[in-house]
């Protein structure tokens, strides 16, 4: 069981180029948000569609290939957890904020909706 805890798999569309930089021992770091719609029928038949952005965090290898192939509008599919930081911002105003950090990075070629269902073609 201790494998499942806070693991996350997300498949979505990358919002805008990943904002890429380097630590003083030459590690990448990439932030990037993906934006996900996600559809279902209510109790009286209806669709109902919801949208969510998350931010993501790669690290290592994963930055440099998120940084070299991924763009606006790229589809992708991430495993990784959740990471909960918190810092003050320029008003001295505490803040939190939840991302996942990337452990495995797929890039898609298509993600077809058809009616709630989802199909994924390989790159």
């Amino acid at each position: 069981m201790y494998a499942i805890k806070n693991n996350v798999q997300l498949v979505g569309v990358v919002v805008d180029k990943p904002i890429v930089r380097g630590s003083e021992e030459g590690k990448k770091t990439a932030r990037f948000s993906i934006f996900i719609d996600d559809c279902y029928y209510n109790a009286k038949g209806a669709k109902v569609t919801e949208s969510q952005s998350h931010v993501l965090v790669a690290q290592g290898k994963i930055a440099v290939i998120a940084e070299k192939y991924l763009e606006k509008d790229t589809q992708v599919a991430v495993l990784g957890r959740l990471v909960n930081r918190n810092f003050r911002n320029s008003r001295g105003i505490s803040k939190t904020v939840t991302e996942v950090l990337v452990s495995e990075l797929l890039i898609l070629d298509k993600l077809v909706q058809d009616d709630c269902e989802y199909y994924l073609s390989l790159v």
